[in-house]
């Protein structure tokens, strides 16, 4: 719910590349990163694991992720609350877990 992304700088997780701005900058030091084993359907579908090869240079667009596979991103208010918890980690880690923060990080609690 931000309205600008603080930490979007090269000096942190890298600025928008000038000519497009679904990559990173050119100047970022995760220019270079590569994605792998992005494409979970064809996976499950071949019964295959991934290869681990390159798929292409990682993507950013912060506010415009993909829907269907992240329904929505944290706000600041799930930020702050996650924060709060002062358990690092308790039980399992599945959806009967208990609240704490790694739990919570891990997206096992809403």
């Amino acid at each position: 719910d931000a309205e600008k992304c603080d930490i979007c700088t090269d000096e942190y997780m890298g600025a928008q590349h000038p000519a497009n701005p679904n990559l990173l900058s050119p100047a970022s030091f995760f220019s270079s990163w590569q994605i792998i084993c992005s494409r979970l359907e064809e996976y499950n579908s071949h019964q295959t694991l991934c290869n681990g090869m390159p798929e292409g240079p990682l993507h950013r667009n912060p506010g415009n992720h993909d829907k269907s596979r992240t329904p929505r991103l944290p706000s600041s208010a799930d930020v702050e609350s996650c924060l709060s918890l002062t358990e690092y980690e308790s039980g399992s880690m599945d959806k009967s877990a208990n609240f704490s923060f790694r739990n919570t990080l891990e997206v096992f609690l809403s």
